[in-house]
């Protein structure tokens, strides 16, 4: 039951890797927001190694998509408009908000509310990477997103150990 993808039978890796990448960035602008406004830190080593995670995974797409661009020479084009049209959409609407992040206080609640808010979206980036597994052509493609699905699982048990520790013991 495809939440994010509905609609689309296969797109090309460039595609999947731009989205990939696109979210990536997102979410290092997130977490970098976070720890600009949070003085909670504890909650700021925690926004800091996720944003780092974040860098490390683009960096990870654009080296996968520079080769495949250099083995391929140009991507290919046979994406039809209404692809296109939806892989644009899905950009533009951005899963992280352009690196919006609550105001983070020294409160408690405005903590955990942002902690909540990021364990949603990794665990939305965990169906998504899963889906854009399945729409992807290379089998190296498919692999690194399958590594970047572990990682962001990690993400979410991560996140909900912090609240766990932190707030609920």
């Amino acid at each position: 039951m495809a939440k994010f993808t509905n609609g689309l039978s296969s797109i090309s890796d460039d595609e999947v890797l731009k989205l990939a990448m696109n979210l990536e960035e997102e979410g290092y602008d997130f977490y970098s927001g976070c720890i600009k406004n949070t003085r909670n830190e504890k909650a700021k080593r925690l926004f800091s190694r996720l944003a780092a995670m974040e860098k490390k995974h683009f960096a990870v797409f654009s080296r996968l998509h520079s080769r495949i661009a250099k083995k391929r020479g140009v991507f290919a084009t046979d994406e039809d408009a209404l692809v296109k049209s939806y892989i644009n959409a899905l950009i533009d609407t951005g899963v992280f908000k352009k690196g919006v992040c609550p105001v983070i206080t020294l409160d408690k609640d405005s903590v955990l509310n942002a902690l909540e808010f990021a364990k949603t979206i990794e665990k939305d980036s965990v169906l998504f990477y899963t889906e854009l597994e399945e729409l992807a052509r290379s089998e190296e493609t498919k692999n690194i997103l399958r590594a970047v699905v572990k990682q962001e699982k990690k993400h979410v048990i991560d996140i909900d150990q912090f609240i766990k520790k932190e707030f609920l013991s």
